[in-house]
């Protein structure tokens, strides 16, 4: 049995029930509510502070906030449960405490691929203390499917990435292929990892692997000549 502990909170026992069991027979152990009141009653008695990570429907989002802040030490991350239409709630499901989503119908292994990334220790940092090379070679080796977004100054870049391939980049001028190759020679700035469904369209069109070879030759050849 894995270490974390999950708090789930949503209305419909049985679709919690079923997808909470999913969690189990992977490891994880999960406190169930119905609603926020209870999972606050549910917490007070138990010998810890704060879940690991929160479960719950996008539009609960804010009173669950208001359950778990006051009695958590560090920042929870939240993965969420949306309708059928995440567009409609494109603003939450990219808010920073959020680490992955899973739209309706609630697939059990789409919400298990959430919980991989968001217990993977890369899920949000800032460089140096990983390389854009080593985080997206971490995504390409475990097939994630989702998006890597990097922030500098003012600029922002979100490469999306399917079954570990690197499918689209974009934020600055240049095609696909030069905003990942630019984004690779970062030295400095943040990143977050959000693990979502993604479009099948595929802008890159190259293999992964000998994309990032190519990546790697580009910057070495531009530190040789300057």
């Amino acid at each position: 049995m894995r270490s974390e502990i999950i708090l789930f909170i949503f209305p419909l026992e049985d679709v919690m029930e079923k997808l909470a069991s999913a969690l189990h027979r992977q490891g994880y152990r999960s406190i169930t509510a119905k609603n926020p009141d209870e999972a606050r009653d549910r917490m007070a008695h138990l010998p810890f502070l704060g879940p690991d990570l929160v479960i719950t429907h996008v539009e609960l989002m804010p009173l669950v906030r208001e359950v778990i802040e006051p009695i958590a030490a560090d920042r929870v991350p939240y993965v969420l449960l949306t309708d059928e239409d995440v567009e409609s709630h494109s603003k939450t499901v990219l808010e920073e405490d959020v680490v992955g989503h899973v739209p309706w119908p609630y697939d059990a292994d789409a919400l298990i691929e959430c919980m991989a990334v968001a217990f993977f220790p890369a899920q949000r940092g800032s460089f140096p203390t990983i390389s854009p090379f080593v985080l997206l070679q971490t995504l390409t080796a475990e097939r994630k499917t989702g998006t890597a977004v990097f922030k500098r100054g003012t600029e922002c870049i979100t490469v999306r990435f399917r079954d570990g391939r690197v499918v689209g980049a974009k934020g600055v001028a240049g095609t696909p292929k030069d905003v990942l190759f630019y984004v690779l020679t970062w030295s400095d700035g943040q990143f977050r990892v959000v693990i979502e469904p993604v479009s099948d369209a595929d802008e890159i069109g190259e293999p992964t692997e000998s994309l990032f070879l190519s990546g790697m030759r580009r910057i070495r050849e531009g530190k040789q000549r300057s």
